[in-house]
């Protein structure tokens, strides 16, 4: 193995986790996996692949784009979930397969955090962040106590909470430590494009595969991808467009402004309202920046006229076509959606049971489906806190949270202020849905808050 791996291969090696090809490969992997149905190939590839970067580079930012992504690859016929409900990976010698590549790959992630120093007791000294994230973490673990309704799934759930939303951000920060704040943010915004342009390409592959437009009508039900659904497909993209839009900014090339315009339209043909609210949120105040900071002001100004002019033009001679392709958003208008009615349960569980709250799995409703192991939710940050883990957790959660924002108030920059924004997004969209406990979402936002700490 020694002979194998010299140095100058070993270089060369890093060299190829470290640039761009290499995400890009995996993205096609990605969209090649969930299209074909193939996902139990390209998920053996991509975590053979990533194994040995763990073994091979010293830093861990390979790690960035397939955590994020890897699951776009599952498809709407072996999905767990809607539509197929299916046990293909879990059953004979698939299952056997999928519990190996995740010991493989916690195995070498263990050896590299080893070899990294994260769990040396001197890197967390100073670590950010500390003793927000360790009560909060307390708030997760304690939700339901002392209530009758603790369970023990709440508690492993509550745990995989804690580390989506703790583990992953210190994990990036301690193993990011090395790495140059301008070429990281670089390097992140370039795979934020990749992972918008993995998602506008399921949705494009979605319509063009058929029975998405009915009679000249989108039909909602239809846009299922299996990994999820229009709601998370469309929140997915609108917490990527600050990010892609910042690349613009910074002079990294126009093709991110364009992507972000592509990203927007992919979220209003994904019919989520509430995506729709929070992405036109983040693309009209982002794109505002760019129009008055950075290295691409006038172009800025340039492209959103010419946006402004296609559209109103669109609208002129298009609108019984948009009318009716677009009419789901017409016929809902702003009404709750169980929402509403939703939230008053949550606050009367609350009540119930305030110090502690009830636990994830003490709340039941059949407002929404609870998809697969997830618990019912409520659909709303604060409310599914209070629910869930009563004063107590509602109290750690805004002392967190009112600690995360100082690290944006502290040295403010045009940088910060757009990873900001996605965070924000984020959090917005977690408003109307349950984006912070969905785990796998939670990701990107750990992510940037840790790309937001290296970058100060």
């Amino acid at each position: 193995m020694k002979e194998i791996l010299t140095p100058a291969r070993r270089d060369l090696i890093s060299e190829f986790y470290r640039g761009r090809v290499y995400p890009a490969i995996l993205s096609v992997l990605i969209v090649a996996g969930h299209t074909l149905a193939i996902e139990i190939y390209t998920n053996a590839v991509i975590a053979l692949l990533v194994s040995l970067g763990f073994v091979i580079c010293p830093s861990v930012r390979h790690f960035i784009f397939p955590l994020c992504a890897y699951i776009y690859q599952i498809s709407t016929k072996y999905s767990p979930g809607l539509p197929a409900y299916s046990d293909h990976y879990f059953t004979g010698a698939r299952g056997v397969a999928v519990i190996l590549f995740f010991v493989l790959l916690a195995l070498c992630l263990g050896y590299r955090s080893v070899k990294s120093g994260i769990l040396r007791r001197g890197a967390w000294k100073g670590a950010p962040l500390a003793l927000p994230s360790a009560l909060f973490t307390a708030a997760l673990l304690l939700g339901g106590a002392f209530s009758g309704q603790w369970r023990l799934e709440g508690l492993l759930f509550g745990a995989a909470c804690a580390a989506s939303i703790f583990l992953v951000f210190y994990f990036f920060c301690l193993g990011l430590a090395g790495e140059d704040g301008e070429e990281l943010l670089s390097y992140f915004i370039y795979v934020s494009a990749l992972l918008a342009a993995v998602l506008i390409a399921q949705t494009l592959l979605l319509y063009l595969g058929g029975g998405v437009v009915v009679g000249g009508t989108v039909n909602k039900e239809s846009i299922v991808y299996g990994w999820g659904i229009w709601t998370t497909a469309g929140m997915g993209l609108a917490v990527l467009i600050p990010t892609l839009i910042l690349g613009a900014i910074r002079g990294e090339g126009m093709a991110y402004l364009f992507l972000s315009v592509a990203a927007f339209a992919s979220i209003i043909l994904n019919m989520s309202r509430a995506a729709l609210l929070v992405g036109g949120f983040a693309f009209f105040a982002a794109f505002g920046v760019g129009c008055f900071f950075g290295k691409r002001k006038r172009t800025f100004r340039a492209v959103g006229l010419s946006l402004l002019a296609c559209a109103a033009a669109a609208f002129v001679l298009f609108n019984r076509e948009i009318y009716g392709l677009l009419s789901d958003y017409f016929d809902r208008g702003l009404s709750d959606n169980g929402r509403f009615e939703l939230w008053r349960y949550g606050l009367r569980e609350f009540f119930e049971a305030p110090l502690f709250g009830k636990g994830f799995y003490g709340i039941e409703t059949d407002v929404f489906e609870a998809i697969g192991f997830l618990p019912d939710m409520l659909h709303n940050t604060p409310i599914q806190i209070a629910a869930s883990m009563g004063i107590f957790g509602l109290a750690c959660y805004f002392y967190y949270r009112i600690e995360t924002l100082k690290l944006f108030l502290t040295k403010p920059s045009i940088e910060k202020s757009l990873l900001g924004m996605s965070l924000l997004t984020f959090l917005l969209g977690s408003l109307f849905d349950n984006f912070l406990f969905y785990i796998q979402p939670a990701f990107y936002y750990s992510i940037t808050l840790a790309i937001s700490y290296r970058i100060r």
